[in-house]
């Protein structure tokens, strides 16, 4: 969430003035502005060799050498804009992927 969005989170109970830090489960609009937010940050490589939706983003090269980069861009902008990945949740260099119900593999693409 951005620095000048938390003083909208505001609210005041018994126990004193608290404020959210990062964006609440259960608002109504949260995942279109997660994406709209993912959407900005990943603009640049968008469709170049970059797929997201949501929390979910899929880096597609040709040669190793070009994914191992490509993963590079990813990160440093992950990085900054503070954004971090769980290890368990990620793979690289995969010949084969399940994304979004597909399976793609090389120029293949099939539903699950």
């Amino acid at each position: 969430m951005a620095a000048t969005d938390i003083e909208k989170t505001v609210f005041r109970t018994q126990h004193g003035h608290f404020e959210f830090m990062v964006m609440l489960f259960g608002l109504t609009d949260a995942p279109s502005t997660f994406q709209n937010m993912m959407n900005e940050i990943f603009q640049p490589y968008l469709r170049k060799f970059v797929l997201v939706f949501c929390d979910e983003i899929l880096i597609f090269s040709k040669t190793l050498v070009e994914h191992i980069h490509h993963v590079r861009l990813v990160f440093e902008l992950l990085r900054t804009n503070m954004l971090f990945l769980k290890k368990s949740k990620c793979s690289f260099g995969e010949s084969q992927v399940a994304y979004l119900d597909h399976i793609i593999h090389g120029a293949e693409v099939k539903m699950v």
